[in-house]
């Protein structure tokens, strides 16, 4: 939300199930799963993980990264554009389906931007707002990272 794409993605980052385990033998779940907690560096299984499966941290981790990192939020008015991603992302995409329309989006960062859509294109047009349009089907959108 501060915009800073480096930082967040750092934060992010530190907090996916692999890194927070640090050693896959002690965290003793799937390292890709949240669990309820981690013991902490004062009890006998340090690092060691349990209740896997029993958490909402995982829709929270997605959102955070669908709505925030890759910027592709919902709002009333629709699907908003706003990317805030680390400088090193030069092109990423995602699809995204939202109110009967599949959105695939296709992000471009040649000067590696954390924030700001300098273009936005939709279906080969290019738009204004960053809202996009709701229309069944399939939407091709383009988006170019910079200041407008």
């Amino acid at each position: 939300m501060a915009g800073n794409g480096d930082r967040a993605w750092e934060v992010y980052r530190r907090m996916l199930p692999p890194v927070v385990s640090g050693d896959g033998e002690i965290y003793a779940t799937e390292p890709y799963v949240y669990s309820e907690y981690v013991t902490s560096p004062d009890h006998p299984t340090y690092g060691q993980a349990s209740h896997s499966w029993l958490t909402g941290s995982a829709v929270w981790m997605y959102r955070n990264a669908t709505d925030w990192l890759i910027g592709l939020r919902p709002t009333y008015r629709g699907l908003l554009v706003d990317p805030c991603v680390p400088s090193t992302w030069k092109k990423f995409s995602a699809v995204r389906k939202f109110r009967g329309t599949t959105y695939e989006v296709e992000f471009e960062n040649p000067d590696g931007f954390n924030k700001g859509v300098k273009e936005l294109y939709v279906d080969d047009v290019r738009v204004t707002h960053l809202v996009l349009p709701l229309k069944c089907g399939i939407c091709k959108v383009r988006v170019v990272m910079g200041r407008r």
